[in-house]
């Protein structure tokens, strides 16, 4: 598997749920993960603010979706900017 093309492939098409604030993604990383789901190794769920935005499983979440691997999804809740000035 040619992971940088299905990677990008897969950002391409949209069908990503949640939404990264990385701009870089270590391919090695990725596919290390991606093997390990193959093997049907737990993991920890992927961790979202109330926004959809990751917060903490980045390369989880794109090795989860080229190994067709569910993982859970948890919310955590983040403060507004606008709490965070006015506190």
């Amino acid at each position: 598997m040619d992971f940088e093309n299905e990677i990008l492939s897969l950002i391409k098409t949209g069908k990503l749920d949640l939404i990264s604030t990385h701009k870089h993604l270590s391919i090695p990383v990725i596919k290390r993960i991606y093997k390990k789901m193959k093997l049907k190794l737990i993991f920890d769920s992927i961790q979202v603010d109330n926004e959809n935005v990751i917060i903490n499983g980045h390369h989880r979440y794109i090795a989860s979706k080229l190994a067709d691997f569910n993982l859970d999804v948890s919310t955590r809740a983040t403060p507004s900017l606008l709490s965070l000035i006015f506190y």
